[in-house]
């Protein structure tokens, strides 16, 4: 990720089990497991645990935020960046009128009811939301057909009601996926906010 890459970050790219193969809490357990990989591994790559950020887009996205607000000893971290990633589940199946149909894989869901709106609830990252949780920055498109723009500033607004630190970078028009950003040049300011705001968030 040259962003990252050419402002100096260390950085590791993970592999998480997928769905429908493997149901939530599968894919969780999967982050947690890299974080603790990582931590042990600091030395080696010259990492320092106190200054660790998860980054993640789309479905890497809703796993970052689930992560970072669930974290705690060997797998707490200190910040979050989540692009377009879907943070309440249930609200934004109950807005929508229906389940998304990766959701459905993820969570084994075969039908509306209680079980699917408990299911939902439980993977949602704004279930978790705390005070002592890491700073999180969410980066979500306005044009974003897959994971509603809402998705960020919700969970963004309760976490300022329990006295925890985030903010939301607007890309105003960009769709769902980095990839398509790329081709816009108009896209690319999201590139040094997030620098920037790693910087001075882990220094």
């Amino acid at each position: 990720f040259d962003p990252l890459s050419n402002a100096g970050f260390a950085w590791f790219t993970i592999n998480y089990r997928l769905a429908p193969g493997s149901h939530f809490p599968a894919q969780a357990e999967d982050v947690d497991a890299a974080i603790r990989w990582v931590k042990k591994h600091a030395r080696e790559y010259k990492v320092d645990t106190r200054r660790i950020a998860l980054m993640g887009e789309s479905a890497g996205g809703h796993l970052v935020s689930y992560a970072g607000a669930r974290g705690k000893g060997d797998t707490r971290v200190a910040a979050v960046v989540a692009f377009y990633g879907a943070h309440d589940l249930l609200g934004r199946a109950k807005k929508l009128g229906e389940i998304n149909d990766n959701v459905k894989k993820l969570l084994d869901i075969a039908a509306p009811g209680p079980d699917a709106d408990e299911k939902m609830r439980v993977a949602s990252p704004i279930t978790y939301v705390h005070k002592g949780m890491p700073p999180y920055l969410m980066i979500h498109g306005t044009e974003d057909k897959a994971v509603p723009y809402d998705q960020s500033p919700l969970m963004c607004a309760k976490m300022k009601e329990v006295g925890a630190r985030c903010e939301v970078f607007t890309v105003e028009g960009a769709p769902h996926g980095i990839g398509s950003w790329e081709k816009n040049p108009a896209f690319q300011k999201y590139k040094e906010k997030m620098v920037e705001w790693l910087r001075q968030t882990l220094k």
